[in-house]
């Protein structure tokens, strides 16, 4: 398991998730792998008679109000969430993995042997390879997006392709300015729903503002809109959204920010 730490407190969110509705699985599929880059999620399906009826998921508290819309849209709805800090979920992983060092010994059995006895590991419903790979790609994304603003405005910077392709768009944030902070969360949160209703993931967002990019390009011959699987203008979407109180600014600038819980990209708009 990686040593490095995210240098803010995160939290991390358990949702049991029940089916509601059929949903729209085709028309979202796009959309729901591009949300999977940016915002980690571990997802565990439940079966019943061969059917998926319930699913167990795991998300950054931050990335709540995303995870929720995305599947509402898909036609499930939670049912029970659970909180859990986490340094909490490390020090429950690292006593599994101890705990695994101790049955190598099973190593020197035949293999067939080995496999029949050794238990299978989890974290509730979580297994422990899922929940190790969650928490190194919360990690991996915490960097990424900490470097994005660098990235934007230097090339040598930019190191991944999510880096290269920010680099190269127009990038126009959703700037909510009237209530307080919770009057301007439920907001953004009405307004997150609305675009991926239509099929633009966001880059990121705050508790005040909602930020999209517009880039176009070709992929295996194909024109494509990045983060936007439907094929429609993200800064055109956004712009529909705009009210009196809630602003486009377009061509904003990067600022990556540590907040009370978990950390992120938010537009300079001053």
């Amino acid at each position: 398991m990686s040593t490095f730490r995210t240098p803010v407190r995160e939290v991390v969110v358990f949702a049991l998730l029940e089916r509601v509705s059929p949903g729209d699985w085709e028309r979202y599929r796009g959309l729901f792998q591009t949300l999977r880059y940016s915002f980690p999620i571990v997802v565990v399906n439940r079966k019943h008679k061969g059917r998926v009826r319930r699913k167990i998921i795991a998300f950054l508290k931050r990335h709540e109000v995303l995870w929720t819309s995305m599947y509402e849209l898909l036609g499930w709805k939670v049912v029970e969430r659970y909180e859990m800090g986490m340094e909490e979920l490390r020090k429950q992983l690292e006593g599994l993995r101890k705990f695994l060092e101790t049955l190598k010994g099973l190593e020197d059995l035949p293999e067939w042997l080995s496999e029949s006895l050794k238990p299978g590991i989890t974290l509730g419903d979580l297994p422990l390879d899922k929940a190790v790979e969650f928490m190194e790609l919360v990690e991996k994304r915490f960097r990424e997006y900490m470097e994005a603003p660098k990235a934007i405005a230097d090339a040598g910077a930019a190191r991944t392709r999510f880096h290269k392709l920010l680099r190269t768009s127009k990038i126009s944030a959703l700037v909510i300015g009237i209530g307080g902070k919770n009057e301007q969360l439920k907001r953004v949160g009405e307004r997150i729903y609305e675009l991926l209703e239509k099929g633009i993931a966001p880059i990121d967002y705050s508790y005040n503002a909602i930020i999209v990019a517009k880039k176009s390009y070709r992929y295996r011959g194909v024109e494509k809109t990045w983060r936007s699987s439907l094929g429609l203008d993200p800064e055109k979407v956004l712009k529909d959204l705009e009210t009196r109180y809630e602003i486009v600014v377009p061509d904003v600038k990067l600022e990556f920010e540590k907040r009370d819980v978990g950390w992120g990209l938010k537009p300079l708009t001053e």
